[in-house]
Parts: C-alpha cells; sequence; structure tokens
C-alpha cells in the first residue's frame, strides 16, 4: 500500500513547477485568453501567426497590439520570453511585460509574476511577493491563482504548512471549475490530508478532473483503477484511463499504459506498443520507463537481448535521478 500511495505523488510533482501551471503547459498562454480591448485587428493577426508557427511574425503583430494599450498582448509576449518562442529565452524581459499587464489590472499577468516570484526565475525566489501578487489575481477572480496559492500552504513554501488552508483554497478554484485543484483535492483525500483518507472521495474528485482534460487526473482514475483504490480493481478500465491521459503526452501514463502492454494485464501482452510507450515517457525524462527499457533489453523482450542498450537505459535511469527528476 505504501508503495501504491508513493505513486500518488506524480500529481504533485507539477505543481509550482514553473510559471505556466499543469493544465497549461504549451507554448501559448497560461490560461486562455480571449482578444479584447484596443486594436484587436493585431492581436487576431498575432494569433493566426502563432498557430502557424510563425513566432516572429506573431510577435509582431502582438506587440503593436500592446503598443495600443491590449493587456492579453502583453501577457502572451511575456509568455515569448519566458519559454524562448521565436526569442532568445530571457526570464527578466518576461517579468517586465507581465508587470506592463499588471499596471493594467491583468489578473494572468499578476498570476505569473507571483509564478515567478515562486521559482526565483528573472527575480531573487521570494514567497511573500509571490503570494502578494497571487492574492492581487485571487481577488480578481482568477481560479489558477486560488489554486497556487493552495499549493503555497500545501508545501509551506514562506508560510507555515497548512493543509486545511491548502484545502479551502483549492476548494475556492474548484467552484469556479479549476481542474487542478480538483485533482489536489482527490490528492488530499487519497493521502488523508487535512482531511480522513478516502479513496472514494478521492476517485470522484479525479474523475472531475479528468472531465475537464486534466491529463494527471485521467491518469490517476487509471491508478485507482489498477490497484482498487477505492474502486475494484479492473486493469481493462485502468488501461482506458491511462491511454487518455498518454495521448494527451502525460508521460506518468505512458509509463503505466506501456507497462499493461508490456504485462499483457487489461489488455493483450504487445512488446512493441509497449516499447513505444515507453520510449514516449523516457524521452520526457520519466525514470520508470528508463528502468522499464533496461529491463526489457537485459531480457529481450520483443528485442534482441542487449546488455549495452540496457545499461543505457539504467545509466540514464541513474543520471535523471541524481537530477532530481
Amino acid at each position: 500500500m505504501r508503495k501504491i500511495l508513493i505513486s500518488l505523488l506524480w500529481i504533485a510533482l507539477a505543481m509550482c513547477a514553473c510559471p505556466i501551471s499543469a493544465t497549461a503547459q504549451t507554448t501559448t498562454a497560461p490560461v486562455t485568453i480571449q482578444p479584447v480591448g484596443p486594436d484587436i485587428t493585431d492581436f487576431q493577426l498575432g494569433q493566426q501567426a502563432f498557430e502557424q508557427k510563425k513566432y516572429q511574425q506573431a510577435l509582431v503583430y502582438y506587440e503593436k497590439a500592446a503598443a495600443a494599450g491590449n493587456t492579453e498582448a502583453m501577457v502572451i509576449i511575456g509568455n515569448f520570453y519566458y519559454q524562448g518562442e521565436g526569442v532568445i529565452q530571457d526570464y527578466h524581459q518576461a517579468m517586465a511585460w507581465y508587470q506592463k499587464a499588471a499596471a493594467r489590472s491583468n489578473a494572468v499577468a499578476m498570476l505569473c509574476i507571483g509564478r515567478l516570484y515562486s521559482t526565483g526565475q528573472g527575480v531573487p525566489q521570494d514567497y511573500k511577493q509571490a503570494l502578494e501578487w497571487l492574492k492581487k489575481a485571487e481577488e480578481a477572480g482568477n481560479s489558477d491563482a486560488m489554486s497556487d496559492i493552495g499549493d503555497i500552504y500545501n508545501m509551506g513554501l514562506g508560510v507555515t504548512q497548512d493543509y486545511k488552508q491548502a484545502l479551502n483554497w483549492y476548494s475556492k478554484a474548484a467552484a469556479l471549475g479549476n481542474a487542478t485543484a480538483m485533482t489536489n483535492i482527490g490528492t488530499f483525500y487519497a493521502w488523508g490530508l487535512g482531511v480522513n483518507q478516502d479513496y472514494k472521495k478521492a476517485l470522484n474528485w479525479f474523475k472531475k478532473a479528468a472531465a475537464l482534460g486534466d491529463s494527471n487526473a485521467m491518469g490517476t482514475v487509471g491508478l485507482c483503477y489498477e490497484h482498487g483504490l477505492g474502486v475494484s480493481e479492473d486493469d481493462q478500465i485502468a488501461f482506458i484511463w491511462y491511454q487518455k491521459a498518454a495521448l494527451l503526452g502525460n508521460r506518468y501514463a505512458e509509463n503505466d499504459l506501456g507497462t499493461l502492454y508490456l504485462l499483457g494485464r487489461g489488455t493483450q501482452q504487445d512488446y512493441s506498443k509497449a516499447i513505444y510507450w515507453l520510449e514516449q515517457a523516457a524521452s520526457q525524462g520519466d525514470i520508470k520507463a528508463c528502468k522499464n527499457m533496461a529491463f526489457i533489453y537485459t531480457n529481450g523482450l520483443g528485442v534482441a537481448a542487449d546488455q549495452q542498450k540496457a545499461q543505457y537505459w539504467a545509466d540514464r535511469a541513474k543520471k535523471l535521478q541524481s537530477n532530481g527528476n
């Protein structure tokens, strides 16, 4: 049971990892932004160029929109610098653009500033400043900020660790439809943090988040079915949920899906599909997937046994582990 519970940690690993939330790990803005305010035409042209991956052209249009006072464009330009899209990655420039938008009361910009202070990117790490900016964003109704404040109390970042406070903030965000917060509430019930441990309630929250497209939640629903947490064990249903999350690029689910193919659980045993999904997960730095690839080459499962390749994957797993992945 302890091993199963430890597996649930992969949900929390994404929390507070960077200024872009776990539900928005893309090269676009941290949340969906609708073109409003001055000079909508330039903004829309920027969106079109971005969708065509013409990042430098998009940046020109966004800068025109920003010059006309469009704060959404300012936030997106900040994201360009944060992620290095069409420009050299520059956290200081990202912060400067977020500050311009925040000065005009843009809640998403306030959220991004809070996250940069939390991670210490472009500014000295300062959890007090992070919390202040996140509270400004949540006062403007930003549910991602509410969820992030929950993270701060959950992990005790610059404040006394307080699971009940964390749960309170997650609940506020979840009430506004925030899938990440729902997933975190599910994790609290799975672990019994600030509440009585209850796998059925945990599963219910994971399913709510999964219905909103949260890949972490989808994968964890699969985990619950695989190990019988709050529900009867069912490898076939677990397989379906892992597949949903894996198709969205979730590395943990990719490893779990590959493992089911490898073992022939919940689906027909298929070493080639197992290798495909495990390699997908390993390419994203998943330690378990690297270890599984080492096991495959050691034992010649679907491939010729190859101790050199087995050692390569084992070494890669050790390197990722030493780097804190």
